[in-house]
């Protein structure tokens, strides 16, 4: 049986940026507004592997990462181990809150 991991709404956007030669990479405002960055303000960056999460505040707890990441090492769980059915999970998640399968 399965239910979706939380009653919350979730919002999915996708949004293809191109990156200039010698540029610097410029966010779009929607996604400025969203994380609530103005001008001089401070995002967080998240990297897992080859995906990068733009946070709007500093995580609040990096001991409890901290921790989670020595109870997995301590598992012999890697993170490719943790990730691989990442996908899945998605695909169960957008069909069933909103009825989408998914193009492979």
């Amino acid at each position: 049986m399965s239910r979706p991991l939380s009653s919350q709404r979730i919002s999915v956007s996708l949004q293809t940026l191109e990156l200039q030669p010698g540029e610097p990479l410029t966010l779009p405002e929607d996604v400025k507004a969203t994380l609530g960055l103005e001008e001089g303000g401070t995002c967080f960056i998240l990297r897992l592997d080859d995906m990068v999460l733009l946070l709007s505040r500093p995580l609040q707890s990096p001991e409890a990462l901290e921790g989670m990441r020595q109870a997995l090492e301590a598992a012999g769980v890697t993170l490719d181990e943790l990730l691989a059915g990442l996908a899945d999970i998605r695909t169960q998640m957008l069909r069933e809150r909103y009825g989408i399968t998914p193009s492979p």
